[in-house]
């Protein structure tokens, strides 16, 4: 895309051509310089004329792989798939206006997607026709002229469980593999992918510290697991144990000890390879019928753990460091709703005040 600047009464635009950084100047108007600029993308080397928008997706797809991480390009790659080659696979790029945007943003609403879904799309829509006006010549994207979906959601509830819903729970999970992963989530407020990465290489029993260094994801080219690096630099962390944890983590070594091909370099929630993402599920959803407590998410238990420490009156600093958040801010935007008894503390000490 191009970028213009007004100096001494001139104008100036930048821009990429043919994989380079280019400086048009001396312009008397802004319309003057984004000519130049249009006429200077028409005579590159490289030209969209004739490129297809599948075409361009695969030309896309081997230059984005080699840099970034394999999960981002599978979303990215997936997103791409399944909501824009459908539509626009043989429309050439140089044809694609903003009119053909907007009713394609038509059809994608008339779909249950959930905005933060359309969201990820535009975002993903915008950088593959970038790619188009940084390398093959196409003078503006019409992606971003339309504009992003309109976000008509109400915020959802944060859902998370109270401690007698969390033990409400855990007392009717009778497997030992799965009441020490649950209970790991809840107690420790890790990502599900952090917790699914843990060897026994990561636990150690005599401090009761959990060493968080490394993720699980699904997200690979051709299927399969990956095990990477955590998700931020500050994910990298130490996550101290309750007493009750590491005994119920040491009582899972134990048995697991006994297994055949046993090694410290064992997963400790699932052994040779990590537990099945649609074992974890089934099982949560078998045990909160059970227990009958309402169904939240996987990713709910570390909301729960969030909200179990801000209700205890915890500092704030050490709740973003043990959730491995990068700052506070991010700790509070996510999860200053989750007080409501902190709240209820506000209005007493205000009472009191009022009444003295």
């Amino acid at each position: 895309m191009a970028s213009y600047e007004k100096r001494n009464n001139k104008w100036t635009v930048r821009f990429r051509v043919d994989g380079q950084n280019k400086r048009l100047s001396g312009y008397d108007t802004k319309k003057d310089a984004e000519q130049a600029y249009i006429k200077a993308k028409a005579t590159s080397k490289k030209s969209t004329d004739n490129l297809t928008i599948l075409q361009l997706f695969e030309l896309y797809k081997n230059y984005k792989q080699p840099r970034i991480k394999e999960s981002s390009f599978c979303s990215i790659i997936q997103s791409l798939q399944d909501y824009v080659l459908p539509y626009f696979e043989k429309m050439k790029i140089s044809n694609l206006k903003a009119t053909d945007i907007a009713n394609w943003q038509n059809e994608i609403n008339s779909k249950s997607i959930k905005y933060a879904t359309k969201n990820r799309i535009h975002r993903t829509f915008v950088n593959f026709v970038n790619f188009a006006v940084d390398f093959y010549n196409l003078p503006f994207n019409p992606v971003s002229k339309v504009g992003n979906f309109k976000n008509n959601e109400l915020k959802p509830q944060m859902d998370f469980w109270t401690e007698q819903e969390f033990t409400q729970f855990i007392s009717v999970v009778d497997d030992l593999t799965h009441k020490a992963f649950f209970s790991t989530l809840y107690l420790t407020g890790a990502r599900k992918g952090e917790i699914m990465a843990l060897t026994w290489q990561d636990i150690n029993f005599d401090t009761s510290i959990i060493n968080i260094t490394k993720t699980y994801t699904n997200k690979v080219v051709g299927g399969g697991y990956k095990i990477t690096p955590p998700k931020t630099k500050s994910s990298n962390r130490q996550i101290l144990m309750t007493a009750s944890l590491t005994n119920l983590l040491k009582n899972l070594h134990t048995e697991q000890q006994t297994y055949v091909g046993y090694t410290p370099k064992c997963f400790v929630f699932g052994f040779s390879r990590p537990l099945a993402l649609i074992s974890i599920d089934r099982n949560k959803t078998k045990y909160c019928n059970l227990a009958g407590v309402k169904q939240i998410r996987i990713h709910d238990f570390r909301h729960s753990h969030a909200s179990l420490l801000l209700n205890k009156g915890q500092n704030i600093l050490l709740v973003a460091q043990r959730l491995g958040h990068s700052d506070i801010n991010q700790t509070l935007n996510t999860y200053s709703h989750l007080f409501p008894n902190r709240q209820k503390e506000i209005i007493d000490s205000i009472d009191i005040i009022v009444d003295n």
